[in-house]
């Protein structure tokens, strides 16, 4: 079952065999593998963020940023917040927000 030379070279004159759109394939494959292998680096990145957080501590803190938030909307509806008076008094505004 040995191919004849002419059955080879009719195969290779066809369309399917057209080594300008199987060149051009391999590359755009080779692209999409790229682009995958830096969306795999940037995904795997490590952050430094340490191991040994402590989780209790950190939502003690949260819940301390929650209460001090409560407080100020309790305390001055209408007023600026204090983390941003002391931007504007660095900025020289002395804007205060209205209801």
């Amino acid at each position: 079952m040995d191919p004849r030379p002419e059955e080879l070279k009719t195969a290779f004159k066809s369309k399917a065999f057209d080594v300008d759109a199987i060149d051009d394939l391999n590359l755009e494959m080779a692209d999409l593998m790229d682009q995958s292998n830096e969306i795999s680096e940037m995904m795997g990145r490590n952050y430094n963020v340490p191991d040994d957080i402590d989780e209790e501590e950190l939502m003690d803190e949260l819940d301390a940023l929650e209460d001090l938030m409560l407080e100020e909307e309790a305390v001055g509806a209408g007023e600026v917040p204090s983390y941003l008076r002391r931007v504007l008094s660095h900025t020289g505004s002395h804007t205060t927000a209205s209801a």
